[in-house]
């Protein structure tokens, strides 16, 4: 899957051209941006409304994971096929969270850091496999972080930034999950971020 190819869901639900302004707190809405062009396509939306969750592609299928419903936080993992435009719903995440991260490395999408259930920032890290639709608990990050950024580089990924809550982190921990369970720190960003988003320029 290029990365024009890549499915995008939304926080805001758009009019029909793209260009709408009604922001409601939750959003399931699920729109494809085209490989060329400025139009956006209406897919069909995701099960469950929610917030603060992250995504993930594995084979060609989207994995939206965890985030908040308005009410709680949550555990919730659901597939989109892009080929048949369906959503189903997967094994749930062990541990339900909002405002973690998540990455795909390997053929598995690993869930790290966020907030629990009791609204405590944590530093779990939970691999799902959806070859056999299961979940594996790993190696806990050194340091418990929401808004942190999760990016794969040669295997290996990294868990850039955050927060605890109160302040603001340039932590980054590298983990290799096919080498070791270790989590060696790798150094720290110039400033400190929360809330980071990262990309890889392949």
């Amino acid at each position: 899957m290029k990365m024009s190819d890549v499915s995008v869901i939304t926080k805001q639900h758009l009019n029909g051209n793209g260009l709408g302004s009604v922001v409601p707190s939750l959003q399931n809405a699920l729109f494809m941006a085209p490989q060329a062009g400025d139009t956006w396509t209406k897919k069909a939306d995701m099960p469950t409304a929610r917030s603060i969750f992250f995504s993930s592609e594995v084979n060609g299928k989207i994995y939206a994971i965890g985030g908040y419903d308005g009410i709680k936080e949550l555990s919730t993992v659901e597939e989109y096929d892009p080929v048949t435009d369906k959503w189903v719903r997967k094994a749930d995440m062990p541990t339900a969270r909002m405002d973690l991260s998540g990455c795909a490395a390997n053929g598995k999408v690993y869930a790290v850091g966020g907030r629990d259930k009791d609204y405590f920032v944590v530093s779990t890290v939970e691999a799902y496999d959806p070859a056999t639709d299961t979940w594996m608990r790993k190696t806990d990050m050194s340091t418990a972080r929401v808004g942190l950024s999760t990016s794969v580089a040669n295997g290996k990924i990294y868990a850039i930034g955050g927060s605890n809550g109160n302040n603001y982190f340039s932590i980054v921990e590298e983990y290799d999950p096919e080498a070791s369970e270790n989590v060696n720190f790798k150094g720290k960003l110039p400033v400190t971020w929360g809330d980071v988003r990262t990309t890889l320029n392949k």
